[in-house]
């Protein structure tokens, strides 16, 4: 028998990096049968409202200005274990000071993260720069970090476009659920204005 409740939705970007993917994920996401929660920061949501025009339609769960990184994440898993079904991550840091935050992040509930570098973080090599050796060994520990502990609590991925899914499929040996989902969604209001009046007569 299906549940009546609508599911729980919730995306996490905790960087301004991809505030186009919570808008484009805010409106895959949200059906009649659902219910979004978007977790990130006051400077992100700024720049979102532009893209978010119907933001009344989620929740809007914003970090605190004394409020640091770790305690945040502690904040957004202990609403994940409270009402969210699933939780797509959209960017996690690639340093590993920012990294080791996602260590203890152990939400109860399904996630799927974006996976914006398919190398780095599913098929992982030492690399050696001389001239720059606190990032090279930076880049190093990030990926071990992302690749050995990170990544396997993750029950599904989402890749940006089709080329790098078939490149982990066949280049990898990443077993679990691959999506795709569109980075950008075109909505031309003029064409929906039209659309309701039509419907209203």
């Amino acid at each position: 028998m299906p549940s009546k409740s609508p599911r729980e939705i919730g995306i996490l970007e905790t960087y301004n990096i991809h505030i186009p993917l919570i808008y484009s994920f805010s409106k895959i996401c949200k059906t009649k049968n659902t219910n979004v929660t978007i977790f990130t920061t006051k400077e992100s949501f700024s720049r979102l409202e532009t893209y978010l025009i119907d933001k009344e339609k989620c929740d809007i769960i914003l970090k605190k200005d004394n409020e640091s990184p770790y305690s945040f994440l502690k904040r957004v898993e202990n609403i994940c274990n409270q009402k969210i079904d699933l939780l797509f991550i959209n960017t996690i840091k690639e340093n590993s000071i920012d990294l080791a935050f996602y260590l203890n992040f152990r939400p109860k509930c399904k996630m799927i993260l974006t996976v914006h570098h398919a190398n780095a973080w599913l098929k992982p090599r030492l690399i050696f720069n001389i001239k720059h050796i606190i990032r090279t060994i930076d880049t190093n520990l990030s990926s071990a970090l992302t690749s050995k502990f990170i990544l396997p609590k993750f029950d599904a991925i989402n890749v940006i476009y089709h080329p790098i899914k078939d490149y982990i499929l066949t280049s990898t040996d990443y077993a679990k659920e691959i999506f795709t989902l569109p980075t950008s969604i075109f909505e031309d209001t003029r064409m929906l204005t039209k659309i309701k009046r039509m419907t209203t007569y």
